[in-house]
């Protein structure tokens, strides 16, 4: 089996913990020298489920940073991906699996398997955009809700009442 390189990942958001790769000698050094050797991330399995955008880079001083490819896969399951690169030679790339997280609570699936939190991108601390904002209160929602006049959302599942309204609990 391949080693799990990382553990709850959000499919379709760029990795928070980084992921990278460097080119090393027969020692076991990195070749700081190298910065012109390009690599490739792939999912490797053969059904149409996973993607890796952003998934080509360039060394820089002999290390590949992938942090910002975002790998796709059906939340919940493990994908098995293969870097690889021209210097490496063909099937010597390195095979390693990620392991993706249900959507939570805020997040809606969409139809390109990504957890998309709802109200991502809007700015915060406009009274406008409170109340454009949207929210879902299930995990896996079909899809993100619009702000009732009565609330003020801050995206995610964070909804509260506006003044001279109440709610029974944070469910509701």
């Amino acid at each position: 089996s391949n080693p799990l390189l990382h553990q709850s990942i959000i499919s379709g958001v760029t990795l928070q913990n980084g992921l990278f790769f460097a080119l090393v000698d027969q020692y076991g050094q990195i070749i700081q020298s190298d910065s012109h050797t390009t690599a490739e991330i792939k999912y490797t399995a053969d059904d149409s489920y996973g993607d890796v955008l952003d998934g080509r880079k360039t060394a820089v001083g002999g290390v590949f940073d992938f942090t910002d490819s975002r790998f796709v896969l059906t939340p919940g399951t493990v994908g098995s991906y293969r870097v690889d690169s021209d210097v490496l030679g063909v099937g010597r790339g390195f095979e390693f699996d990620l392991a993706f997280r249900e959507c939570v609570v805020g997040e809606m699936l969409t139809v390109k398997k990504e957890c998309y939190l709802c109200g991502r991108g809007l700015p915060d601390g406009d009274l406008d955009a409170l109340v454009r904002r949207k929210y879902a209160l299930v995990a896996n929602a079909a899809e993100c809700k619009s702000c009732p006049a009565e609330a003020f959302c801050w995206g995610g599942d964070k909804i509260g009442p506006r003044e001279g309204y109440w709610r029974l609990n944070s469910e509701t």
